[in-house]
């Protein structure tokens, strides 16, 4: 039993990768296939930028769908600097948002089955970028599918300047979670606020 489990978290590591050009996805099977992978890897590879990938299937999370990103494009410090600094800014954010365009298209319908203890539930995607821009200051992008397919573009060149404004945190904070709205614009959110507001109507 032990060893099938350590074959099984094996091949799941086998697909991430680590560097400075790389970008990492999480996603479950079902939601991406492997030729959706391949076509987010070829659009990458124009910018010389590589994939890693991480197959969360048969791996448990805590319940938190509503804060969640199911699906999360993983944008590394080294790569939001770049974009920060100004170099080079429109051909590496194109592929960015192509990347993200694509992602979103394929996932905006789907619903997730999570097997509990008594029961199947069946959730919502949330789909977004997760940028770390530095080891102090993150911000979770969240993407549902309700989004205007007409304003998406808009909405991601709109989380570009988003994540230009943000000021970098002196220490180490949590980072800050945004939705986009059906029309496309951005709403911060304060998780610890809503999750008390949760726990507050289920004790009623």
């Amino acid at each position: 039993m032990i060893d099938e489990q350590a074959r099984f978290m094996s091949d799941k590591y086998s697909t991430v990768k680590s560097g400075e050009n790389v970008l990492h996805l999480d996603y479950y099977e079902g939601l991406l296939n492997k030729e959706d992978i391949e076509n987010i890897q070829t659009i990458l590879s124009s910018e010389g930028f590589e994939l890693s990938s991480f197959d969360k299937t048969g791996i448990p999370y805590a319940n938190l769908e509503d804060f969640t990103l199911t699906v999360a494009l993983f944008i590394n410090e080294n790569i939001t600097q770049t974009l920060i600094s100004g170099l080079v800014v429109n051909a590496i954010w194109d592929v960015i948002k192509s990347t993200t365009i694509l992602i979103w298209k394929k996932t905006k319908s789907k619903k997730l089955n999570k097997t509990t203890l008594n029961s199947t539930i069946t959730t919502p995607i949330n789909m977004g970028l997760k940028v770390s821009i530095d080891e102090n200051t993150n911000l979770d992008l969240m993407l549902n599918g309700d989004i205007d397919k007409k304003v998406i573009g808009k909405t991601l060149d709109d989380a570009f300047e988003l994540i230009k404004k943000t000021k970098k945190n002196p220490t180490p904070q949590s980072a800050k979670f945004y939705k986009a709205n059906s029309n496309g614009e951005w709403i911060e959110i304060d998780i610890q606020r809503e999750i008390l507001k949760k726990i507050k109507k289920k004790e009623e």
